[in-house]
Parts: C-alpha cells; structure tokens; sequence
C-alpha cells in the first residue's frame, strides 16, 4: 500500500546533512568517472571481494544520454547552458534479491558545480531484481512511475490507450567502494535511506 508518508522530498526539505554527503559522493564519482578510460572490468581487478554485502543504500551517476536509430550517441542539452552536463543522480537500495532505483536530475557545470532540476530531465523510480555472480551483479529493472517524463504509448486493438513502462538492464561491477555501472561508481552511503520507489504500490 502506497504511504503518504514518503512523497518526493522538494529542495527545501533536504537537510545540510545531506547535502554534505551528497557533495562528496557526487565529487567521488566524477573523480572515478574521470580518471584514465578503462573497462569497467579492468577498474575492478584486484579490488573485489565475494564476501562483501550488497545490501544497503547507493549514489551514483548515469549520463542523461541514448542511441538514436543510427548506434549515435545522443545526450540532453539544455540551449541555454549548452556547456553543463545532464545526468540522472540515482539511489539504489539492494533488499536481498530485491532492488529499487529513484532518479532525480542535475547538471553539473565545468568546475563540479551541482544545480538540482525542478523538471527538465524528469524523475523515474524503478524497481526489481538483480542477481550476483561473483563480482558481478544484473539488475532487471521496471518502472513503476515517473515525474514530468514523457510516455510511450501502445493503442489497444479496443481503442484504448496504454502507458508502456521503462525497463532497465544493468550490470555492476563490484567493488569496496560500491558498484560500477556503465563506468560510474555508485558509492556505498553510510546511512540507509528511504527510497520512494520502496513504497509505491506494486504495478
């Protein structure tokens, strides 16, 4: 059942306290995003750890980018600040074998500077699975619902309309300090936290 109680928390909620762990794990992964180009696998050798616990609370990157019909890499630019990056700041929480993302919007400026979007860009929540095998671990991934977003629609052979939801396959690469994704570290945060996409009503 869905509870009231864990509504997206609006800028003017969010404490210093985490602002200041937002900060840092934002500067540790830009750091690790922009060292020395290797493979994902090759920034984890030597540093995995079978034994390590996945479970717990993660944040991390993912580029605000896609693959137009031609294999071109495409990424959001805002016309008015063409020099800043967009990119999705994700909260993954691992339960088990059960795993939630929320996705909020920011784009960050030449020197790191860090601006929140209201709406451009759009908020997602997802939840599913993921599997471990050895140091690597596959997330499969449904949307449950989304924020100023645009949606796919499928028309129903009755006329109907139907929403079609996101899927997400990822796979991460396990490592001390957290879990690489499509070359960004999600770090490992010391608190827990509450994700909204925990407590949605199942779809």
């Amino acid at each position: 059942m869905y509870c009231k109680d864990f509504k997206r928390k609006n800028l003017n909620q969010i404490t210093l306290f985490k602002l200041i762990q937002l900060f840092f794990i934002l500067l540790l992964t830009i750091l690790f995003a922009c060292s020395p180009k290797t493979s994902d696998q090759e920034k984890v050798d030597n540093l995995t750890d079978n034994d390590i616990s996945l479970c717990g609370a993660y944040a991390g990157l993912e580029e605000m980018c896609w693959t137009d019909s031609n294999g071109k890499k495409k990424c959001y630019i805002d016309p008015a600040t063409p020099e800043r990056k967009w990119y999705h700041l994700g909260y993954l929480k691992i339960r088990d074998d059960s795993v939630f993302l929320d996705q909020n919007p920011i784009h960050i400026g030449e020197n790191n500077d860090t601006l929140w979007s209201a709406s451009d860009g759009a908020f997602y929540y997802y939840s599913g699975i993921c599997e471990r095998k050895d140091s690597i671990v596959e997330f499969n991934l449904k949307e449950l619902f989304c924020d100023y977003c645009p949606h796919e629609i499928k028309i129903k052979p009755d006329g109907t309309r139907e929403i079609i939801k996101r899927t997400k396959q990822l796979k991460g690469y396990i490592t001390d300090k957290g879990i690489i994704i499509n070359g960004y570290l999600y770090a490992r945060m010391k608190n827990d936290e509450d994700l909204i996409s925990e407590h949605h009503a199942p779809f």
